[in-house]
């Protein structure tokens, strides 16, 4: 069977499962390339990655953080949740009469 992972791709989800916890008062690059298990310019260069598309930001302690912007794909998923939920209620009160 094929493999269809690719390093660099992991690396960078596990590069948001280590920022998401620390999202207040973020981490130092040290930190990150220390529990990513890669060396500082491996880290600096995933969070550059991060950066670029918005989800990550080096704040003025030098430490980097995530940033709201990475919370729009979860928002996207609550939003269709919520429209899929509005969908069941109504099919329950049009063919149930709104009982279970």
């Amino acid at each position: 069977m094929a493999d269809y992972t690719n390093k660099a791709q992991q690396r960078m989800i596990g590069l948001i499962e280590c920022l998401a916890p620390h999202t207040r008062t973020g981490l130092a690059l040290a930190d990150v390339a220390e529990r990513m298990e890669v060396a500082p310019p491996t880290a600096l260069r995933d969070l550059k990655n991060l950066e670029a598309v918005g989800w990550a930001q080096q704040r003025e302690n030098a430490r980097w953080a995530m940033t709201a912007g990475a919370t729009q794909p979860l928002l996207a998923i609550r939003d269709e949740l919520h429209e899929a939920m509005n969908e069941i209620n109504r099919i329950n009160i049009e063919y149930l009469g709104g009982e279970n």
